[in-house]
């Protein structure tokens, strides 16, 4: 048995396939992080962004939780642009305000497989659920490039608005160390490889949240068993609901799929000026 028992054997890779899937509740993920098909634009949209349709009355649910918000945001293009505070001002003054017709063609927030947080600590995972939140912003992080396209959203009059933006060099960023390392974990296979400690240590929650299935996983599978991860290597839209950024040494990166029940958490660690990845959660 996979779940509900500890099991330190080492797993066939294609036992690993058939846990992954099992934890994706049988939803394979696209492994690119590129986005998935653009959002269909209404041309038809007022210009005041805060002037909601009245026709279909929105659930208050969807601005409870930012990432309940978050999903309605990048899968339903009507009510992205009624969520948008144009001209979208630059919040450092850097580059000009951004326009609909500007928003439209850089097309930000198309619709997506997973999304990602990064945190020291498993206990501030908790920030997610805290309806209270006013201020998050989401991160565009251009791997190859190293550079992070970063968007302000607030409550206003109860109501999740994009406000404001920024573009910076990834590494001037509060996860900025990680993510340039992480860059190149995610495009360069030899340095991935050196940059993980075999065997990797993978723990999968059984559905009764009590128990756990752990099993190793050898340098030999690694390829196979990456190749189904959501691994992004071009693009990994991130989620900073203003979680602590205080660590140097420890990073969770925290993979949560938009609609499909995906949670993977990637643990890593840094000793001696390296990054290392040293257990998968799922």
């Amino acid at each position: 048995m996979i779940f509900g028992q500890k099991d330190n054997r080492i797993w066939p890779a294609g036992v690993l396939s058939v846990v992954l899937l099992t934890a994706c509740h049988g939803s394979p993920v696209e492994t690119t992080g590129d986005l998935v098909d653009s959002v269909e634009v209404v041309e038809d949209v007022p210009d005041d962004s805060l002037q909601l349709y009245s026709d279909e009355p929105e659930p208050e649910s969807a601005d409870m939780l930012f990432a309940d918000f978050f999903y309605a945001f990048t899968t339903d293009s009507r009510y992205q642009l009624q969520r948008v505070a144009f001209p979208v001002k630059c919040s450092d003054g850097s580059d000009a305000p951004l326009t609909k017709a500007d928003f439209m063609e850089r097309n930000p927030f198309a619709p997506q497989e997973f999304y990602a947080s990064i945190y020291d600590r498993e206990s501030d995972m908790t920030v997610q659920s805290d309806t209270a939140l006013n201020n998050v912003a989401v991160e565009r992080i251009l791997l190859g490039a190293q550079s992070t396209e970063r968007y302000h959203f607030q409550r206003v009059q109860g109501k999740w608005m994009l406000m404001e933006y920024d573009t910076k060099p990834t590494g001037s960023t509060p996860q900025g160390s990680f993510l340039e390392f992480f860059g190149q974990f995610a495009n360069d296979t030899v340095y991935q490889r050196e940059s993980i400690v075999f065997p990797l240590r993978l723990v999968s929650e059984a559905e009764d949240d009590e128990t756990e299935g752990v099993a190793e996983l050898t340098e030999a599978e690694w390829p196979e068993f990456r190749d189904q991860m959501p691994l992004p290597t071009e693009v990994m839209t991130a989620i900073d609901y203003g979680q602590a950024a205080l660590s140097e040494n420890r990073k969770i990166l925290l993979m949560e799929g938009a609609s499909n029940g995906l949670f993977v958490k990637y643990k890593f660690d840094r000793t001696n000026g390296q990054w290392k990845l040293y257990e998968i959660d799922f």
